[in-house]
């Protein structure tokens, strides 16, 4: 079917739907009103009007719409501009019309540099509470040579029904539709190019019927003046804003200028037919005019010159010379480099604002190369409070596969921002595929940061994002009063799928005390999904690592910490402790407390395989929870190295087994390190027996360390008594020897069972076992078991006395219970023959081995989602579907991985928000439990889940 004219609301969460109605519709025979009014949601509702932001996305006309909210007004206004039919009735210029009235909470929407003529803004009344009021954007517009209307802040959704429109709005749209359906006066037959030659001409053709006048002026986007241009119309020269007559022309009428040198050109052309009640005018677009590359510094002087003379695809060079000012790369796949030998520099100047950046870069496939940015500090410390705002690079809205190379930047708040927020305009970052290389920030708080920012920040798109030999350098906090920024290398709030590699942090200060300003991390990471650090240096830092709430599926793996306060630091997250997954693997660490674990991170956060051996102080554990004393927590730290005789078992309680090597020296597989050992544990002053229940190479001074103070004494077989052992001497030990150990203070032997082949006897069935002489025997046990199977033997010829002495504590099995014996103990057995007992423990043994040849259960070495079958996270109602959206019910089942694709209309349908006082309440409410749930992930750029 074919219509004159087109309202529409809603384009669902379907981009290219967007852009195949436009390039159907944008013809002048068929006028289009686009409507917008989008809450600040954490997603995207079906019944929501988001007409206007997805024609922005897919057409980048208007470059970019704005989300907003104020608590503090009834009413939203338009602010009229200038007089078109389209107003007629409702108001005059100058004024002001009502056209919502709600309830203190008013969302509205607006947007950014439309082709067509503004006539009016989003405006917010002065009165009340109101603190912002003022106008806050473009909010009616219209582009004539298209036919097409933008209405902003005018669609229809939940909270912005039918009955809380004025009649005034009312008026707008049916004006709008009525003068789209009329035939225009003129039409816009063919459009200037979109870039020229310095010695070509810009040419608009008109489409005519009955025309009267025209008159051509110099729009506001053209950087070119009226003196810079010569005009012609159908080739006579005439002067800017000269009205020429025609007699009633039919047919077609060309506008042509030319222009001396590089620039933009942009024409307003107002013409006048017989009959009509007011002039038409029509905006014919810009027209670059340069030779490619376009130069900053010699075919245009400054940055707002090139701002407005950017082209999709464009090559842009940038000349040796300061620039100061913003550059808003708005155009798709352009290329920005320093110019073939030249070292520019961009500066913000004094007219900075908070939450821009001096290079913000808008579309995709944009390259930024070899440029450097300077944010002078003393003009950055003039501002006060929020430095952090301040950026040097910034990527908003769509920007996929964006590469930033080669790039310095100093004295910025942020150096390089993917900062997605709903607390500010409604901003969404798309940084798929994105790769930042090369680059160096330094001098500033904060190096980069990823994820949302804002109380109620949206959630970004990150995956295939690659941060790779860039350097953070000299981060110090910055600023004055509560806000304060803390200086942080890269602060990863939030991202799924991103790789950080051979990234240097170096120098991150910051001051003691709880409201000091600080040094939050050299990397601080929260809920990371898919996401891995690796290969990295983090040196003089407050903090090396920090791992924060919400991780899933993060590997932290082949840093360097150095020289800092604390190397690593995992903070389990108060609401989702449950579902942190990390891996911590590989990583050096020297700092003043190698580890440090803050609540509850045990089991699902695996730390393996770091060296903590330079560190002073190799863990510590701490609370910060705000809701009463967390659940106690022993983190798993199993198969680290901390120095050739383990930690302090004082201090960490799940370690053992430990590494007795560097993990550099070592196979990193737990199914082949064998450089393990295990501590026990002798009180001071107390007679304990020590059982070596397999091959080892260790002597009896490697075993007891060189700072034991006490006797020692093994069992003389032959004379059926203990003797002293000369420490010093160089004893070695056989499976199943005993000592009989008395230390004058507490002590803690490390027992390893590596042992060069031939060197000590094999051992497991069917290896030459040791032989039982007839009568009493002091053994170890073989393994943990009850006494008939542990001294099993062929005929059963020997059975338990006694043991010799108390047992060590800290054993890598349970202390033995009275029916039980340990292989770490001793024993007096007797034997009624000679008879042959076989040892279970094999010479170097992986913990695999340790464990089950010694009696015990398989270890778990590897952090697991030990309670993702339980849904206490999220609302409620969420989870109590039906068999219509049978994937949603999987989620509480725990079945869902986050590749499953849920649309959120699924959810809406079973749940009642009249539960809730306030829909925006209960939507925070959904969004924070979906948010928590590790097996969600938000996908705004199609509105599901």
């Amino acid at each position: 079917d074919e219509y004159d004219v087109f309202v529409v609301q809603n384009f669902g969460s379907e981009e290219e739907l967007a852009g195949d109605f436009h390039e159907a519709t944008s013809d002048p025979g068929t006028g289009v009103v686009y409507l917008d009014q989008q809450p600040q949601l954490l997603f995207t509702r079906p019944d929501t009007s988001n007409a206007i932001t997805q024609l922005s996305r897919a057409t980048n006309d208007p470059k970019r719409t704005k989300s907003e909210k104020t608590f503090a007004t009834d009413f939203l206004q338009y602010s009229v501009d200038r007089a078109h039919p389209i107003l007629d009735g409702v108001a005059e210029p100058g004024e002001n019309v009502t056209i919502q009235e709600r309830d203190r909470r008013i969302e509205y929407t607006t947007f950014e540099e439309f082709s067509g003529q503004t006539l009016a803004g989003v405006n917010l009344p002065e009165g009340g509470y109101t603190i912002d009021a003022g106008v806050k954007g473009p909010g009616l517009a219209i582009d004539e040579k298209t036919r097409t209307v933008l209405a902003a802040s005018m669609g229809r959704y939940f909270k912005a029904e039918n009955d809380q429109f004025t009649d005034a709005a009312d008026d707008v749209l049916v004006n709008s539709v009525q003068y789209l359906g009329q035939e225009p006066q003129a039409t816009l037959e063919r459009a200037p190019p979109d870039r020229v030659d310095p010695d070509e001409s810009v040419e608009a053709t008109f489409e005519v019927s009955d025309l009267e006048s025209l008159s051509v002026a110099v729009a506001e986007r053209s950087t070119l003046s009226a003196d810079e241009l010569t005009l012609s119309v159908d080739g006579e020269t005439v002067g800017f804003d000269e009205t020429v007559e025609f007699d009633e022309r039919d047919g077609e009428v060309t506008v042509a200028v030319e222009a001396d040198e590089a620039g933009a050109v942009a024409l307003k052309t107002t013409v006048e037919t017989a009959g009509a009640e007011h002039p038409l005018t029509v905006l014919t677009g810009t027209t670059a005019v340069y030779e490619p590359p376009l130069v900053v510094g010699e075919d245009v002087d400054g940055l707002d010159e090139a701002n407005a003379m950017l082209l999709p695809g464009a090559t842009v060079h940038v000349a040796n010379g300061t620039y100061k000012g913003q550059l808003i790369v708005d155009q798709p796949g352009v290329t920005l480099a320093a110019a073939p030998g030249a070292d520019p520099v961009l500066e913000p100047g004094k007219d900075a604002k908070q939450w821009e950046a001096v290079l913000r870069i808008e579309q995709p496939g944009v390259t930024v190369d070899g440029l450097t940015i300077d944010h002078e500090a003393e003009e950055l410390a003039d501002r006060g409070s929020n430095i952090g705002d301040y950026y040097g690079i910034e990527l908003r809205g769509n920007t996929r596969e964006t590469t930033i190379r080669d790039v310095e930047i100093y004295e910025a708040g942020t150096g390089i921002a993917l900062a997605n927020s709903n607390f500010r305009e409604g901003l969404f970052v798309d940084a798929r595929d994105t790769t930042i290389t090369g680059v160096t920030v330094a001098d500033g708080p904060v190096g980069m940061v990823v994820g949302e920012t804002g109380f109620f920040g949206g959630y970004g798109t990150y995956d295939g994002l690659e941060v790779s030999d860039t350097e953070f350098r000299n981060l110090k906090p910055a600023g004055e009063g509560f806000f304060t920024t803390d200086a942080t290398g890269i602060d990863h709030v939030w991202g799924t799928g991103v790789t950080y590699t051979n990234v240097t942090v170096e120098g991150c200060e910051g001051d003691e005390g709880f409201f000091a300003p600080e040094c939050d991390g050299g990397f601080v990471g929260g809920f990371a999904w898919n996401t891995t650090l690796e290969n990295s240096t983090f040196n003089d830092s407050q903090a090396g690592i920090v791992i924060n709430n919400g991780v899933r599926q993060f590997e932290v793996r082949n840093n360097d910490v150095l020289n800092s306060g604390t190397g690593i630091e995992i903070l389990g997250a108060i609401r989702v402790q449950d579902f942190n997954t990390a891996r911590v693997t590989e990583n050096h660490v020297e700092a003043e407390t190698g580890l440090r674990v803050v609540d509850k991170t045990d089991p699902t956060v695996e730390v393996r395989y770091n060296d903590f051996s330079a560190s002073d102080t190799v863990f510590e554990k701490d609370t910060i929870s705000y809701f009463g004393d967390p659940p106690e927590f022993d983190p798993d730290l199993r198969l680290n190295y901390f120095g050739e005789r383990g930690p302090d078992p004082a201090a960490v309680n799940r370690y053992d087994p430990f590494l007795t090597a560097p993990p550099t020296d070592v196979a990193t597989d737990a199914d082949e390190t064998t450089e393990l050992a295990t501590h026990l544990e002798l009180a001071a002053n107390e007679t304990q027996a020590v059982g070596i229940p397999g091959p080892t190479d260790q002597t009896v001074a490697e075993i007891l360390g060189s700072a034991f103070e006490g006797t020692v004494e093994m069992y003389d077989k032959q004379r059926g008594d203990w003797e002293p052992v000369d420490v010093g001497s160089g004893v070695q030990l056989d499976p199943l020897d005993v000592l009989r150990v008395t230390p004058e203070e507490n002590t803690t032997l490390v027992a390893n069972f590596q042992a060069e082949s031939g060197k000590n006897p094999p051992a497991g069935p069917g290896k030459p076992p040791i032989s039982l002489d007839r009568g009493q025997n002091v053994v170890a046990a073989p393994l943990y078991d009850e006494p008939d199977a542990a001294f099993a033997t062929p005929s059963d010829a020997v059975t338990l006395e006694k043991q010799v002495a108390i047992q060590p504590t800290g054993q890598l099995g349970p202390d033995a219970a009275e029916d039980e014996v340990s292989p770490f103990a001793g024993y007096v057995v007797d034997a009624q023959r000679p008879v042959p007992l076989e040892f279970r423990l094999s010479a170097n043994p992986t913990v695999y081995e340790l464990h089950e040849q010694l009696g015990l259960e398989r270890p778990s070495l590897t952090g697991t989602d030990t309670n993702l079958t339980e849904a206490s996270y999220l609302p409620e109602k969420i989870v109590q579907t039906t068999d219509a959206t049978e994937r949603v019910a999987a989620l509480e089942q725990g079945r869902m991985d986050h590749e499953t694709v849920v649309s959120i209309e699924a959810v809406f349908e079973h749940v009642d928000e009249a539960e809730f006082d306030d829909i925006l309440d209960f939507h925070q409410a959904v969004g924070d439990g979906l948010r928590d749930s590790p097996h969600w992930q938000y996908n705004p750029t199609i509105g599901e889940r």
